[in-house]
């Protein structure tokens, strides 16, 4: 049976923080530690890593979330991209590094 207490993301896809603190109270312990620690700012250790890579159901949910809180907060919803363009005017690499089509 589906917990129905379980927060909806929005119409726009995010969650509020009181949204997002309510559902990490249904997630797994190791998963709610880890998303605490993320979202207090701490380094995360490979366990928590390897905890967050396994997430599944409501602890992917909890995650993404966390996620786009912690993005939101960064950076907002201003999406920007930069042209770069490297353009070896010799025709002839030495670094062989498979960036651009002369390597």
């Amino acid at each position: 049976m589906k917990d129905t207490n379980i927060p909806n993301t929005a119409a726009n896809g995010t969650l509020s923080i009181r949204e997002l603190e309510a559902l990490l109270g249904h997630v797994t312990k190791p998963a709610a530690a880890a998303i605490d620690r993320a979202l207090a700012g701490d380094d995360l250790s490979i366990e928590d890593a390897v905890t967050l890579f396994d997430c599944t159901g409501t602890d992917m949910q909890a995650l993404v979330a966390a996620a786009d809180h912690l993005r939101k907060e960064q950076t907002g919803d201003q999406v920007a991209y930069v042209v770069n363009r490297n353009i070896n005017f010799t025709n002839v690499c030495i670094k062989a590094c498979g960036f651009c089509a002369f390597s």
